[in-house]
């Protein structure tokens, strides 16, 4: 068992680390005390990792938008990144140890931004490519159909 302090340096600095496989690990393995309301400060330290690293995957993907242009591959590429984020914010969700409630709500509210997201990425083909693929690459890639 690590102290409450440790943890939430460690959350810290996963809000800005690549993804690692490592640090997954350490979360399923460290179990922190969290007598009266110390757990949903916890889980609300566990929310700003979650929308921190989503925030910073879309910012990431439209500055590369500006570049990207009509280019499908490039498209489909970020679209890939993105979809790992997602997926490996879904790991940490699922190794950290708070109760499957708030693990479930979690989830639920990764879903929703993968829905903003998805909408955001729908007009963003409809307004900028005629042809249609963009559009076809992001309805293949279901960004919004994670597990949950």
């Amino acid at each position: 068992m690590i102290t409450y302090y440790e943890m939430i340096s460690f959350l810290e600095e996963m809000k800005n680390c690549p993804k690692d496989e490592n640090k997954l690990v350490f979360l399923k393995n460290h179990n922190i005390y969290t007598p009266g309301n110390t757990l949903y400060r916890y889980i609300n330290h566990i929310d700003e990792l979650i929308r921190t690293r989503l925030n910073n995957a879309v910012d990431n993907f439209i500055y590369k938008l500006k570049t990207i242009n009509k280019d499908e591959n490039l498209f489909s590429l970020e679209i890939i990144e993105i979809k790992k984020e997602l997926y490996y914010i879904f790991k940490i969700i699922n190794n950290i140890n708070i109760p499957d409630k708030n693990k479930i709500q979690l989830k639920k509210t990764t879903n929703a931004f993968a829905d903003e997201i998805e909408k955001m990425l729908e007009q963003y083909a409809i307004d900028n490519d005629h042809t249609g693929k963009l559009l076809n690459i992001l309805k293949n890639h279901n960004l919004n159909k994670m597990e949950v």
